[in-house]
């Protein structure tokens, strides 16, 4: 996170190894470019953020990019390494907030989170609300923030999938329709943030919408509060 806290950058560094990951250059390296990330305007691509300059390497001294830092890396230890993702995730006013699951050290983990909060309210407050809300995003693994932020393509998709699992039940086309809609709205509880239920309560508590729990926050916290993005990067994971 920058130190107003209205942006943060997570990256997946991967090696073959925990003897790698673990080690100092290693960690380093992944610090620095989560960093660079960081710095950039925007929401940097992979290959975008590979031609963007360091200060140095793990061998070099000076300035090398981060695509050519991960191949010194490579020829450091002697075993594949790879910068598969990068994200990042910024508010105008209110906050991002981490989570960050099995550390390996400071910054480094091996599953991280990042969440956008745009709200007038106590910062503390906001930050406590936020981390239950990343804690969430760790557990759920959501794909999108609201069913309107799906893209066509992959909404057509699941309901093909759905419409060939329907076609062999024998039904007609109208009750084979209403089956989609509901299977379609049950894969947007699974995928869409907002959608999901809130996995983060106590245990006495009911079962809310992720968007229910934002509106008790909206109470809680005297002021509005919207997500404005989140990031999930968990090591290995190409779900």
């Amino acid at each position: 996170l920058d130190a107003s806290a209205k942006r943060g950058s997570v990256i997946e560094l991967n090696a073959e190894t925990d003897f790698v990951a673990k080690n100092d250059v290693f960690k380093k390296l992944a610090t620095d470019i989560c960093a660079l990330n960081l710095s950039q305007p925007g929401n940097k691509t992979l290959d975008d953020l590979k031609a963007c300059k360091l200060a140095s390497g793990p061998k070099s001294t000076s300035e090398v990019t981060v695509e050519d830092a991960v191949k010194e890396l490579v020829a450091t230890f002697g075993e594949n390494c790879q910068l598969r993702s990068v994200s990042a995730v910024e508010v105008s006013e209110g906050q991002v907030i981490s989570y960050l699951h099995t550390p390996l050290g400071d910054s480094v983990c091996k599953l991280g989170v990042l969440i956008g909060l745009e709200s007038k309210a106590d910062p503390q407050a906001l930050a406590a609300f936020g981390s239950k809300l990343a804690m969430h995003v760790a557990a759920a693994n959501p794909k999108f923030l609201s069913p309107a932020d799906i893209p066509a393509e992959a909404a057509e998709a699941e309901k093909t999938i759905f419409r060939d699992q329907a076609a062999s039940s024998g039904k007609s086309p109208e009750i084979i329709e209403k089956m989609i809609g509901g299977r379609l709205k049950k894969w947007h509880e699974e995928v869409a943030l907002l959608d999901q239920d809130f996995l983060i309560q106590g245990q006495d508590d009911k079962k809310r919408k992720v968007k229910d729990v934002l509106k008790q926050a909206e109470k809680d916290l005297g002021a509005p509060v919207s997500v404005s993005g989140f990031a999930r990067v968990k090591l290995g994971d190409r779900s």
